[in-house]
Formats: C-alpha cells, structure tokens, sequence
C-alpha cells in the first residue's frame, strides 16, 4: 500500500469584482507566502477568512500569519543546515561548533524562536549515585505565540504528549536524546529544553578515546553535542506542527490526512517526500538565507539575487586558500572565481595582504605567467 497525501484545503483566487474562485493550495502559493520579503497582501489575499489555521480556530490577522511563516522558515532552515551532519564525526569538534554558531545565528536573525545553549552536564556525587547516567541540558528554547497561533497548536501539543516516546525523535550520534515541552504565559509561549544522556553501546568505545582527546576540560558544551540537540530540536518542531494530520486506512489504502487548515498543508509540502509538488529548501553559500522553491535543483546565491556578493565571498575564499600555502591557480579554481576578479575584488575591498605571500603568482617568470592569463581568460 501506498502513503496518499491528501492536500483538502483551498485558498482564494481573486479575479476582480465578484466572490473569489477557492482552488487548492500549491507549491507555487507556498514558496512566495515563504519568502521573507512577501508582501502583506499577498498572504491576506490566499487566506482570507478562517482558512489559515482552519474553521475551528477562525479568522487571523498579518501579524499571525506571519508569526507562522517565519518558525516555518526558521525549522526548515535548521534542517537544511543540518543536512550531512553525521560526517562531522570525521572533523575536528571546532567544525561542529562553527556549523552550532551559523545556525544559532540564523534563528536569531529569523526572530520567530529564542534559543540558547544549556547548563551541561549536572554535577553527580559518584560516591552516592555512580551508576547514574549524565545527563546534558543542551538547549533552552521559547516559541511565543500570537493568540490564534496558540489555539491552532494546543491540539496538536496535547496529541504529542499523549503519544509521548512515540513522537520523538531518534538517537543522535552518541546521545540519546530526549525534552521536556511545555506552555507559559496563558499557552502562549512553548518552553522546550533539550537534553541529551550518553549512549553506553560499546560501539562508540573507540570513538570516544579519540574525541575526547580533543575536547579541552573547560568545554561546558561539544559541538557534537550541539549539534545533536539542534537536530533534536527541529526534528521535535517539526513533529509538533505535523501532530494532527495523523494517518488512515481509507478502502484499503493508508493516507495520510491533513487537517482542515493551510497552515498544516504548508508543513507537508516541505517535509512529505510522497508529495509530488513539495518544496525544496536550501540555505545560501554566501549569506546562509534560507530559500524555498518548487525547483530541486535551485541555489542559493541565484536566489539572494546579489552576484557581488558571492563574488566578494569567493574573492576572500581564495585569499584565505592562498595564505594557506595553496597556489593562485589552485586556490582560484577552488574558489570558482578567476585570479583577475578575485584581485579586482580584494583590492577593491581594500582587504589587507599579508607581506611576502604572492597573491596573484606574480613571482613566476613572464612566460608562465603568461601561459596562466590566458587560462584564467
């Protein structure tokens, strides 16, 4: 049997004088509601009335509209940065927690999810309780919610609670990972604390020499753990928003049933693989915006609509790569961006050179620097 989305709900198509036409919402509605620059009128338009987060919750201003749109964003965000997380395990854990500060940075421009790293590990006796797992707070977040958002989502809340260690999400790496998720401030504020206990599968041993090596003793937090409980995180986000549309066997065949509102519909199109017009998210090479397309295969940077601006990244990309002991050509190739744009752009920036580096393999002999021009051209 197969899963059979079924996407129900309908928006507004305005023609003029007259009732608007309701047809089905779309991946092409979803990605320009997506979009942080969309205008007011283009959400007011699509969802008038109780349509956004269904009949049973009513009507809904702009602001709330967009309180929704931007947690979307900022989850999906989370995820896509995510993406290939595992093969940090490889790296060195100053990567991991490069990649924790990008992301902490992205949620809190994105404005919609306060978020901030935990106490750690808490202090055991082992004298009095030595068999006794540590136990790591690794996140503190808070969602605040306008009034009809926190109406929307109480359901869906009391659905995941209800279900409990059916909804969460799976190990992460070497931590088992688990939350406490509740509501302040008249259910208008979701508190979830992430944390995580330490796997004892003999699996991780030899992992475990080698990372903790490099761990220095003052580190309240790893960058794997970090990780881990971003990933936690979105995934536990992610799940509470899709509570509601729980799947059903209808004439012998499962589908999986939205509810009655476009809000829900939206998360399906970002996160149900079996969705035929779903959404691609990605975040951008140069300024890590998040972008929303009903195209696979879109970039980021082609998004952002800003070409200077990927080449003042790449320019300083290929400055960095040739302090390093990489030559011009290599560094250039690496960079994707010509040694004549890339010093166009450094000197243009007035990026400060270091003495006795040769940028652009001016050292070489004439011939050969001519032989290297005509590549680059």
């Amino acid at each position: 049997m197969g899963l059979v989305t079924k996407t129900v709900n309908n928006v507004a198509r305005w023609s003029g004088d007259g009732p608007p036409d309701w047809t089905p919402l779309n991946a092409v509605d979803a990605e320009a509601c997506l979009d942080k620059d969309a205008t007011g009128d283009t959400l007011a338009s699509l969802f008038p009335g109780p349509c956004f987060f269904g009949r049973l919750v009513g009507p809904c201003d702009l602001n709330e509209m967009r309180n929704a749109m931007s947690v979307l964003r900022t989850v999906l965000g989370m995820h896509e940065m995510l993406h290939g997380g595992s093969a940090l395990l490889e790296e060195p854990d100053t990567a991991a927690m490069d990649l924790a500060a990008r992301i902490e940075r992205m949620v809190h421009e994105e404005g919609s999810v306060k978020l901030s790293q935990g106490t750690g590990y808490e202090d055991i006796d082992e004298d009095d309780d030595s068999l006794r797992i540590p136990t790591c707070h690794i996140y503190h977040c808070e969602v605040p919610f306008s009034e009809q958002y926190a109406k929307w989502l109480r359901p869906r809340l009391d659905t995941m609670n209800a279900l409990g260690g059916v909804m969460l999400a799976q190990d992460v790496f070497f931590l088992k990972m688990f939350h406490q998720m509740k509501v302040e401030d008249d259910g208008k504020l979701l508190v979830v604390d992430v944390y995580g206990t330490w796997s004892l599968l003999s699996d991780w041993d030899e992992w475990f020499e080698q990372y903790e090596k490099t761990i220095p003793d003052d580190v309240v937090l790893t960058g794997i753990e970090l990780i881990a409980g971003l990933l936690h995180l979105a995934d536990t986000l992610s799940t509470l928003h899709l509570a509601s549309a729980v799947p059903q066997v209808s004439y012998g065949r499962l589908e999986s049933a939205s509810a009655d509102d476009s809000l829900t519909d939206l998360w399906f199109m970002c996160y149900d693989p079996t969705e035929n017009k779903r959404l691609y998210s990605g975040t951008c090479e140069v300024c890590g915006r998040l972008f929303v397309s009903t195209k696979k295969k879109t970039r980021g940077h082609s998004d952002c609509m800003n070409r200077r601006r990927v080449m003042r990244s790449r320019a300083k990309q290929y400055a960095i790569r040739v302090e390093g002991g990489i030559s011009p050509e290599d560094a250039a190739r690496s960079s994707s961006i010509s040694i004549a744009a890339a010093r166009e752009m450094l000197e243009g920036d007035q990026y400060k050179f270091r003495e006795g580096i040769d940028y652009w393999g001016l050292s070489l002999p004439e011939n050969e620097l001519e032989n290297r021009r005509s590549v680059q051209e």
